[in-house]
Parts: structure tokens; sequence; C-alpha cells
């Protein structure tokens, strides 16, 4: 894929993009057989240095909890973008 994009050095070994310690991933999410049954996700991280949160019409919007615990709710527009850099304290 990189060898394809303007701009990227061609002679970076693929391995080595893909040996970093959040290396490129996607993750698709289907939609549920059994809405009903659904009650959400456990807390959880998504790493990466950058998330591209794809809504339907139906998700009204994304729970953003910082590590202290105090969490706020924000409702996405469509094609927002959103950076959020990882706090070091």
């Amino acid at each position: 894929m990189h060898e394809r994009e303007p701009g990227i050095r061609q002679d970076v070994p693929e391995e080595d993009i893909l040996d970093q310690p959040y290396p490129p991933k996607v993750a698709i999410y289907p939609r549920c057989p059994k809405p009903e049954h659904a009650i959400g996700l456990r807390a959880h991280t998504d790493a990466g240095g950058i998330i591209l949160l794809l809504q339907d019409d139906l998700v009204p919007g994304l729970r953003v909890s910082e590590r202290r615990g105090n969490g706020f709710h924000h409702s996405f527009k469509r094609s927002q973008a959103v950076h959020e850099p990882w706090r070091s304290d």
C-alpha cells in the first residue's frame, strides 16, 4: 500500500512499517443480528495513531473517558475530525 502513495519513501521495507508499537489495523463491527440483546462494549482503549469512526444514522454518539475516570459524552457530526492527543500525566 505505501508504495502507491505519493510522497512516501519507496525504499522503506513493509516490515519496518508494520513492526511498530501500534501497527495499522482495520476493525469492522458488523450489524448485530439481535440488537435487542446488545448492551454495548466494556470500557476499552483503541490504540493507534489515527482512528476513523464511521458512524451510521442510528448511533447517537460516542462516550470518551479520560484516564482519571471523568467521562463526557459527545455526539460527533458526520465527517467531523477529532484529534485527542494522549496525556502523559
